[in-house]
């Protein structure tokens, strides 16, 4: 019985030395994605100042021409559509609408559940060139000329950008404050 004994307890020691020995080694980096922080904003402490949130929509990367932009700003006091042209800043179509505190307060609300102010680092800087045959988006606030935000993603892959939120939910409320926003960028090609 003391040999089974010896024999197992030997088995034992073996397999843990093994174990040990031969093990991988971790690697000092994650494999996973980078867990998400929060910006440091509540957008809803935002309500009631002169802040607003933009969100830039950019098209891929064609002719000076036929390259597009749209950006819509929504602040307490009003929602505001613009088709850019080129990549100069050429302002082409405008649509403005008036805002309230009382709706203003609500989007907030709803960005914040959306993650509009989650960040992830990102080895990989917003440059004109990122994702040349899809769209960048831009998520800001601003206040005056202070930017309090400066977020960013692509379509072409969820893992570039530092943006971590829900950004599929983010541009459709951004749409959403814009009457008839289908309409107003038809032939803009830009989703």
């Amino acid at each position: 019985m003391k040999v089974v004994f010896g024999i197992i307890g030997a088995i034992i020691v073996i397999v843990l030395v093994f174990v040990l020995v031969f093990r991988r080694p971790r690697s000092a980096t994650p494999s996973v994605e980078p867990s998400p922080k929060v910006a440091g904003l509540q957008l809803s402490d935002y309500a009631s100042t002169k802040a607003a949130t933009v969100l830039e929509m950019d098209g891929k990367i064609v002719a000076e021409e036929t390259h597009r932009s749209v950006r819509i700003t929504v602040s307490q006091d009003s929602r505001t559509l613009e088709i850019i042209q080129g990549y100069n800043g050429n302002v082409i179509k405008t649509e403005k609408y008036p805002n309230t505190r009382a709706s203003y307060s609500v989007f907030l609300e709803a960005l914040d559940l959306a993650g509009f102010a989650k960040s992830k680092e990102s080895t990989i800087k917003l440059k004109d060139g990122v994702c040349p045959l899809g769209n960048r988006y831009s998520y800001k606030v601003l206040e005056g000329t202070d930017t309090k935000q400066d977020l960013w993603s692509s379509s072409c892959s969820s893992k570039t950008g530092t943006f971590f939120g829900d950004s599929g939910l983010v541009r459709t409320l951004f749409k959403n404050q814009i009457p008839e926003y289908n309409k107003a960028v038809q032939g803009v090609g830009i989703s």
